[in-house]
Formats: C-alpha cells, sequence, structure tokens
C-alpha cells in the first residue's frame, strides 16, 4: 500500500522576507530557510538573520534541497505552473 506524500501548507514554503512563495530555497546555520534572491538582498544592508538576530553571511548559507522538494509537490498539487520574484 502506497502511503499519500504529505504537502507542506503555504506557510512552511513562504519567504519570511518577502512573503512569497520561495523560488531558490536557502538555509541558514541557524535553521531558518529564505529565498535566495529576497535573503541576498537584505544582507547587501545587515549581517544578522532576520529571524534569530544571530550574526549571517551570505557565505553562510547554503541550498535547502529538501524545501524545494517540498516547493515543487506543492506548485504540482495545486496546478501551479510556474513562480516569479515579483
Amino acid at each position: 500500500q502506497q502511503q499519500s506524500e504529505v504537502l507542506p501548507t503555504k506557510e512552511e514554503i513562504t519567504c519570511p522576507i518577502s512573503r512569497n512563495i520561495m523560488i531558490e530555497p536557502v538555509i541558514t546555520p541557524y535553521g531558518t530557510s529564505y529565498d535566495k534572491q529576497s535573503l541576498s538582498i537584505y544582507l547587501q544592508t545587515n549581517d544578522i538573520d532576520p529571524i534569530t538576530k544571530k550574526h549571517l553571511t551570505e557565505d553562510m548559507i547554503v541550498d535547502n534541497y529538501v524545501l524545494k522538494e517540498k516547493i515543487h509537490s506543492y506548485m504540482k498539487a495545486n496546478k501551479v505552473l510556474e513562480l516569479q520574484y515579483f
């Protein structure tokens, strides 16, 4: 028997900075995920994580492949064809 996939909620895949569904999710060493473009722009004038307020630089973030797969599942289930930056 095949187990059904648990889809993420929109809140789980929404960037806390842009409030849009993440296109290219990244994760900080503190466990917070953001959209890469939104975080990169933020880090041009700040050197702290917007949520944890701990020191953060661009070289400390890594791609969040697990979240990217969840976003693709959400998009497929909700028939979202493409995401774009606003």
